[in-house]
């Protein structure tokens, strides 16, 4: 199948199984953009009227059904109280609340239902701190993969994907938030010159994803290192030097 037929198939599988429960569904992040390739998944951000610990498991077995058939889901899951409607400030979407309305609002692709992430008004200052915190983390997550995790095929084009991700934050942070992988890397690239171009991370997870060499892990963890020293550089120019309690 195709990607626009898998979309398809997804949509109407979530319709039938939740009714009237679903709400709203949005396809996001690599699906719709040049970086997407054989080893993407499909991001979907659902909207519920209400959940508990069986909605998980019929999920949990509808991403089993889409596995037999080589597609790869995953699912993230709010409920219309959990919205920044309603949540303002303290929504949470997997430690990137802000960056996540942005993209959806600009970018995200409504398979069906309301279009709840638009004409939402976010402060330059709460997306710098979330750059922040959200590079930092990637770092510190490549670390635990390069100490503990295996080095599959897997875990190499996450590393790949987090240099995507990181590059994009910090872009967001300045107020730019390109419609494409390729076109964030390039203004990046000419915007801070840095040593690595960040394009090298694209090319690699696009043209070979299950050939991802330890030279490439180790570029890309010196890259992961830069965005975050390049990302709290630019939180202590907004909120000066020597930060305090």
């Amino acid at each position: 199948m195709n990607k626009e037929a898998i979309l398809d198939k997804v949509k109407q599988r979530l319709i039938d199984e939740f009714g009237k429960n679903i709400l709203s569904a949005v396809v996001y992040g690599s699906t719709l953009g040049d970086d997407y390739c054989k080893a993407s998944d499909f991001d979907f951000l659902l909207i519920f009227q209400k959940v508990d610990f069986n909605t998980f498991k019929r999920l949990r077995e509808i991403k089993r059904e889409f596995a037999e058939q080589d597609i790869v889901v995953d699912f993230n899951s709010h409920t219309l109280a959990e919205l920044p409607q309603t949540r303002k400030g303290a929504f949470w979407h997997n430690n990137r609340g802000v960056y996540i309305q942005k993209e959806l609002a600009l970018y995200g692709r409504v398979l069906f239902g309301e279009v709840y992430f638009k004409d939402l008004t976010l402060k330059e200052s709460d997306i710098l701190l979330e750059t922040v915190r959200v590079v930092s983390s990637l770092n510190y997550q490549a670390r635990k993969i390069i100490s503990n995790k295996e080095l599959n095929m897997e875990n190499r084009v996450i590393m790949m994907k987090w240099c995507i991700y990181g590059t994009m934050y910090v872009l967001a942070a300045r107020g730019c938030f390109p419609s494409g992988r390729r076109e964030a890397l390039q203004i990046f690239n000419e915007q801070f010159a840095p040593e690595i171009n960040p394009e090298v991370f694209l090319d690699i997870k696009i043209n070979r994803p299950d050939k991802i060499t330890m030279d490439d892990m180790k570029k890309a963890y010196d890259f992961l290192v830069y965005l975050d020293n390049v990302a709290y550089t630019m939180y202590e120019e907004k909120n000066g030097k020597g930060i305090s309690d």
